[in-house]
């Protein structure tokens, strides 16, 4: 697959991350900015400090059900129920989760660590799912990162993402990083697809019908929201090369996981009843202390 000169893509890359790192960088300021700024106002706020309790309340009851429902200690397994868990609205204030948009005067919380809620109030795009499902993860103390990237299919002309103003590459969409026999996989919930490593910056949507889907790798945006290290960043790229050379799961393993776990699923009536009625109070005070613009 032509990916439009992959090694000039990395070295601009190689270039962005250590302009990152560069404390005396004129994008210091303004990325210490994007970290802290909401952190600062969010503490100050008693309304959204009420609803993070809740959230981290109702995150331990969500993860006893996901590793009550899914296969033992298979990340797939339990991505999957998590999903479901989304889309059958088990999560949120309705029957049914409904596409993110700006309505009303009610505001996206889109806060590190706490973008989750907003899956909760029933709305949602990629990066709440995300966020969701890695705070899951970290409860069940399984491996998991958010991974930031940039979307494309086959069908149309490949172009490197590069934000005109900084030369970064950009990102339009996220998704997770798991780690199922060693390697890293990508789950993107939102899509309800799953994705293997072909190199060090792209991954490969498993579905193969019509065009196939593809998540290119933003580096820069990882090292700006998940405040991680120029050093970190590259070993990491290094692990998804790792990952792209050695065997990945192969569809029809990955099809008995998904499958299994959802007749598991779809035949925990009991476990699910249970669990709604006792994440609706948790998710009535959640939904209860929206925050208006």
């Amino acid at each position: 697959m032509d990916i439009a000169k992959p090694k000039l893509i990395y070295e601009l890359i190689e270039r962005d991350l250590q302009l990152l790192s560069d404390k005396n960088s004129k994008f210091a300021g303004g990325i210490q900015e994007i970290q802290t700024a909401v952190y600062k106002s969010s503490i100050s706020n008693s309304i959204l400090f009420e609803q993070t309790l809740y959230y981290k309340k109702f995150l331990s009851m969500i993860a006893n059900t996901v590793k009550e429902i899914g296969l033992p200690n298979n990340s797939i397994s339990y991505s999957q129920v998590i999903e479901n868990l989304i889309f059958e609205g088990y999560l949120s204030s309705g029957e049914i989760l409904i596409p993110y948009k700006i309505k009303d005067n009610i505001q996206p919380l889109d806060l590190l660590g706490f973008a989750g809620i907003d899956v909760i109030r029933r709305e949602g795009n990629c990066r709440h799912f995300s966020s969701l499902h890695s705070d899951i993860f970290h409860i069940l103390d399984l491996y998991y990162d958010i991974f930031f990237c940039y979307d494309w299919v086959s069908g149309k002309t490949f172009v490197p993402p590069i934000d005109a103003d900084y030369g970064y590459l950009a990102s339009n969409h996220v998704a997770n990083l798991i780690k199922y026999n060693g390697r890293y996989y990508i789950h993107d919930a939102y899509n309800e697809k799953y994705f293997y490593f072909t190199n060090q910056f792209t991954a490969e949507q498993y579905e193969k019908k019509g065009n196939q889907c593809f998540l290119y790798y933003s580096p820069v945006e990882t090292k700006i929201f998940n405040n991680k290290s120029y050093r970190q960043i590259l070993k990491q790229m290094n692990y998804f090369e790792e990952s792209s050379l050695k065997p990945h799961i192969g569809i029809n393993e990955l099809n008995d996981i998904i499958n299994e776990t959802n007749d598991r699923f779809y035949n925990s009536t009991k476990i699910l009843y249970d669990f709604r009625e006792e994440a609706l109070p948790y998710i009535k005070k959640i939904v209860s202390s929206q925050i208006k613009q």
